[in-house]
């Protein structure tokens, strides 16, 4: 019997196949239950549009959910015991939902059915999970100039207000005259600012439906972050080693980096190891990233193992103290110890005037999903205070800051794929050779570390 229940305020779709014990299964049934194939699939998505109707034999699937839905719940079955089901590397047990998180734009959910015996995967199911905002087709250069520090849902100081709003009282310049009366302020400095902010064009500052947020832009009050152009990137950084060590947030800094210089990537994986780039800027400036912590291991390398290691791939004939740059961070790892112990390595090393760039703490983990640990709203104020130690720290210790904290909070609803919730770039492939790194916030934010690398 199918039965589908096409009611999506708590979307609920399924296919049960019945048959008693005491009667043989129809020879459909049987034939069924000998392929590796759905009996059930259930999705809990709020307000959201699922086609086709759910068919064993139909494989893929389209859900178009409200941009506003961060997490569906998914539950599925198989015909036959002998078949283990996987989503993103882990069992899913019959009868248990499952929490997915969606990013921003459009994301894959993979149900692989594999063989218990073998691990093999036999069949696959996907589906296309589309979360967007609404989009605005005004001209972008005559909306209102509106504001938002923080986030109401994701609130991370009390002392500042929260939401969109008005930049200023009774303020009336256009989008494109108020960028206009900003080009004589001075280039920024430093990358954080307890004043900054994110300013959006809107038809009305009080619906966020209204605005543009593709164009938006975060923005210091007394000077400003621009994009450093491509030619001067080239110049600038043609003899520099630009070493990251983090977490897949930096790597996505660094893919950012490598197509500011270059235009695009043309290669791109998606490393949880070491990774070096040597021909970036026809082969003048030289990318490596290693990732950490690897918190799925056992035994943890240490910090000063991975960055020996890193600083290993770099031939020696090839770096110099005063070409090199290290850039450290990542969500929430990062610490004064780490700090310390880049320092002390550098000088062992004998890498004597490189360059530091820390970037401080980010959005993530704010949702409950299976795998991977989850933050309450209760512990925000710690994360706050612990990223404000971490800039103090760094400036203390002569390094550049890069900071994220209240960037990607405010915009934490942005989230590009990935269980953590805390990218906020996406790489696409065009073809073979050929991809592009996507993601408004982290091309903001890596914009802010090469402008500090090249004024």
């Amino acid at each position: 019997m199918l039965v589908s229940l096409m009611t999506c305020a708590s979307f609920f779709l399924y296919v049960n196949w019945r048959f008693s014990t005491t009667h043989a299964p129809s020879p459909i049934l049987a034939e069924l239950m000998g392929q590796p194939l759905l009996r059930t699939l259930e999705v809990k998505a709020g307000e959201c549009d699922f086609t086709p109707a759910f068919d064993p034999y139909q494989t893929n699937y389209q859900l178009h959910i409200e941009y506003d839905q961060l997490v569906i719940m998914l539950r599925a079955t198989p015909f036959t015991d002998d078949i283990l089901l996987i989503v993103e590397g882990s069992p899913l047990q019959n009868d248990q939902w499952l929490n997915y998180t969606c990013g921003a734009g459009q994301t894959n959910l993979s149900i692989h059915l594999t063989s218990k015996d073998t691990a093999r995967i036999l069949s696959n199911y996907v589906i296309s999970i589309t979360r967007k905002r609404h989009q605005v087709s005004s001209n972008i250069s005559v909306l209102n100039v509106c504001q938002m520090m923080q986030d109401c849902d994701m609130r991370i100081d009390q002392s500042y207000g929260c939401g969109l709003g008005p930049l200023a009282p009774r303020a009336s310049l256009s989008w494109a005259a108020f960028w206009i009366g900003r080009k004589h302020l001075p280039l920024c400095k430093n990358g954080f600012s307890t004043e900054a902010r994110w300013l959006v064009p809107c038809g009305s500052c009080s619906s966020s439906k209204t605005c543009a947020w593709d164009e938006a832009r975060w923005t210091y009050p007394d000077c400003q972050h621009m994009e450093t152009p491509r030619v001067v990137l080239q110049h600038c950084l043609s003899t520099a080693k630009i070493l990251f060590l983090g977490d897949s947030t930096l790597r996505g800094m660094m893919y950012e980096a490598v197509q500011q210089l270059d235009g695009s990537l043309a290669r791109w994986e998606k490393s949880h190891d070491i990774a070096v780039y040597n021909q970036t800027n026809r082969g003048n400036t030289v990318f490596a990233f290693a990732y950490y912590p690897k918190f799925w291991r056992r035994e943890l390398p240490s910090f000063e193992w991975t960055l020996k290691k890193l600083i290993d791939r770099v031939p020696a004939s090839r770096i110099k103290g005063e070409d090199m740059v290290l850039v450290l961070g990542g969500v929430h790892w990062l610490t004064k110890t780490h700090m310390d112990a880049a320092l002390k390595l550098l000088s062992e090393q004998g890498l004597h005037g490189a360059r530091i760039v820390v970037k401080t703490l980010g959005a993530g983990f704010h949702q409950r999903v299976h795998g991977v640990h989850f933050l309450p709203k209760e512990s925000l104020k710690k994360i706050v205070s612990h990223n404000q130690h971490i800039i103090t720290a760094s400036l203390q210790r002569g390094f550049a800051v890069v900071d994220t904290l209240r960037m990607t909070y405010a915009r934490y609803k942005d989230f590009t794929e990935g269980k953590c919730a805390c990218h906020f770039h996406k790489v696409m492939k065009l073809r073979a050779n050929l991809y592009q790194v996507e993601g408004l916030i982290n091309r903001q934010y890596t914009n802010m570390m090469l402008q500090n690398l090249c004024s």
